[in-house]
């Protein structure tokens, strides 16, 4: 139960429902291969100002892989909820947001934060964040955070909110540098 076309140019196996492109073979449902040394690729286009996109979707899910044709953009979408990651023509990339203003933008709805850990001899312990939310009012707050237990507990370290105050050891600095060494000694040089 196969059809083969012009030397596995294109072959249809019929018996496991597969599609080969370049070979007689086909091990997944669609299947390109190439002998030559040039790069190979698929190409899917339109002549309209519309998305083009793959789709891969199975029982939990389904993400988009897209071109944004309205905003120059390469897109990974989860279908039904939002757009999880953009690169737009510029270069630069945005996490939770489709149109990203720098380098690396993120947001969230609640909490954005960036996470950095060090995957060394106790990769438990070797963590930090940066987190921003805001100080009880509308006004944002960074914090810097060290983390264990994988980042789900950890410390403060600092705080830096809107109007230039940092904290050390707070996270609610009253003037323009605020240490709260907690009880112990503060040592300055």
């Amino acid at each position: 139960d196969a059809l083969n076309f012009d030397s596995n140019t294109l072959s249809i196996d019929a018996s496991n429902n597969r599609i080969g492109i370049g070979t007689a073979t086909p091990s997944e449902l669609l299947h390109l291969y190439s002998t030559a040394g040039a790069a190979i690729g698929t190409k899917i286009e339109s002549t309209q100002a519309q998305e083009t996109f793959l789709s891969l979707k199975n029982a939990t899910g389904e993400w988009k892989i897209k071109s944004d044709d309205s905003l120059d953009a390469l897109q990974f979408d989860n279908v039904g909820t939002a757009t999880a990651l953009t690169i737009n023509a510029a270069g630069n990339v945005g996490i939770g947001v489709s149109s990203p203003l720098r380098t690396l933008h993120i947001k969230h709805a609640t909490t954005p934060s960036l996470m950095l850990q060090n995957l060394a001899a106790n990769a438990d312990t070797e963590l930090f964040e940066l987190v921003v939310d805001t100080d009880g009012s509308t006004n944002g707050r960074l914090n810097i955070k060290s983390r264990y237990d994988t980042g789900a507990s950890g410390y403060g370290i600092m705080s830096m909110l809107y109007n230039g105050n940092v904290g050390i050891g707070t996270t609610a600095p009253g003037q323009l540098l605020d240490v709260n060494s907690g009880g112990g000694n503060m040592i300055a040089d």
